[in-house]
This record gives C-alpha cells, structure tokens and sequence, in this order.
C-alpha cells in the first residue's frame, strides 16, 4: 500500500526523480459484470491518515487490514510527496522570515501553484512574465508573485530555470511600453477639478498650491493595483486622487 516503487519500469528518458508511490484510494466493483452491479470505494483521508469506505449515502471507518484484503477494481496511487514537503515547509518558513525584506523579485503565479501542489513542479518558467526577449511585461494582472531575493535564491538553486525578473526591470519595462517617462504622481482630483475650471475660463479664481504625491507601482500583488489600468481605476473608485504622468506619445 506504501512505497511502491516503478523505477524497474520507467523509461530511461524520464526526467521525473520520484518513482515511489502510495495508494490513496480503491474502487470495488460487485456483481456479475463491468457495466453493471455496484460500486464501493475506498478512500485515505490524508489529514487524519485514515481510511474511510464508501457505500452511497453510508460511510464508515476501517483499517489498512480491511482495505489491504479487498478485491480491487480500480487502484489510484500518489507520488510519494515527502521531499515536495520538506520544500514547501521551508520556503513558507522563508518567506516568514523575510518578511521584512524588500520583494525584490517576481515569479511566476503558475509555477508557484504548482510548487504548492505538484510532486515535481519542475524548473521554473518566468517566460510568460515576459514578451520575447525586450522584457515586456504582460498584461495579466495575476501573472506573478513577489519575492524577496533570499527565497528567490532558494528556489532557483533547488529547481533551476528562470530567467530572472526584478521589480525594478519589470517597472521600467512597464514604464516603457506606456510612454512614461520619469515618476508617476498621485494628484488629488479636487484640485484637478479646479485647475480644469480655470484653464476653461470657467473659474477666475487659480486653484491654491497642493503637495502631489509620487505614486510607486506595486506590479502583479495579487488583489493589489498592479498595471497602471487597474491603479487608476482603483484611485478613482476611491474618488480622492488622479494619476498623472509624463508621456513620450502625446
């Protein structure tokens, strides 16, 4: 039931390191023939590391015994995952640890969740975080997570891949594409208003001096504004500031 291991089978060009394998669940068939009679399963709750049968609506706990002896129809087996914990376990510690360091680095949402879930999540795979070779940022606002440089040292010395996205490589490349050039700021749109008026003539009286606020780009947080589309929709949900930047293109 544990520790079944195909390596004698596998082909010498699989790339895959893990080849021992633990059941987590059988399927029973009873009756006469395959396309009729009844079905029963059983199943490993990996939490409790218990085993459960199941009957239609009548479910019950047994043993490793029971389900060791019983005419199986159907065997599903899981890579033994021991080693994807141990992983797991200490880049969550990393990431714990490092919290007050700055995120300097992006990688991939889609490789991360397969670190999180697959045996073998492979080497990691920025390239979608980019368009060829010119380092142009997607579009997609939940393509990538951000990093400190320590866990990123980690997992790129543990799997291997790339290539390397920084923060600050991601911004000026973001910055590019749009036509911005030097900072963006944050200006209350109040005094926006008020500025519009006058330029219109609407209004005799200049808007008073304000203190803008230079706005600095958090990409790709995941639930944050992480483009500058979706920052200025959320700053005008908020209905407090306006973005203004200096662009290239009029």
């Amino acid at each position: 039931m544990e520790g079944l291991d195909i390596k004698p089978y596998v082909h010498e060009d699989c790339q895959g390191g893990i080849t021992k394998y633990n059941l987590i669940s059988v399927i029973c068939h009873h009756g006469a023939s395959g396309s009729g009679g009844h079905y029963t399963c059983y199943a490993l709750n990996s939490d409790s590391n218990q085993w459960y049968h199941y009957d239609d609506s009548c479910v019950t706990k047994v043993s490793k015994q029971t389900v060791n002896s019983s005419q199986a129809y159907v065997l599903f087996y899981l890579k033994d995952s021991a080693k994807s914990i141990r992983w797991r376990k200490r880049f969550h510690n990393m990431e714990q640890a490092t919290m007050s360091e700055a995120k300097t680095h992006l990688i991939s949402s889609h490789w991360i969740n397969k670190f999180l879930t697959f045996s073998e999540p492979g080497p990691i795979d920025n390239r979608e975080l980019v368009e060829g070779n010119n380092w142009i940022p997607t579009d997609d606002d939940n393509s990538c997570e951000r990093i400190s440089a320590s866990v990123w040292n980690f997992l790129v010395s543990t799997f291997k891949g790339g290539p390397p996205v920084t923060v600050e490589n991601y911004l000026a490349a973001m910055n590019a594409r749009n036509g911005i050039v030097g900072p963006t700021y944050a200006v209350p749109v109040a005094w926006l208003n008020q500025w519009e008026a006058y330029k219109k003539g609407l209004s005799s009286e200049p808007p008073r001096p304000h203190r803008h606020v230079e706005y600095r780009q958090r990409p790709c947080l995941r639930g944050d504004a992480s483009s500058m589309g979706n920052a200025r929709r959320l700053l005008r949900r908020r209905s407090s500031y306006h973005l203004e930047g200096r662009h290239t293109n009029p």
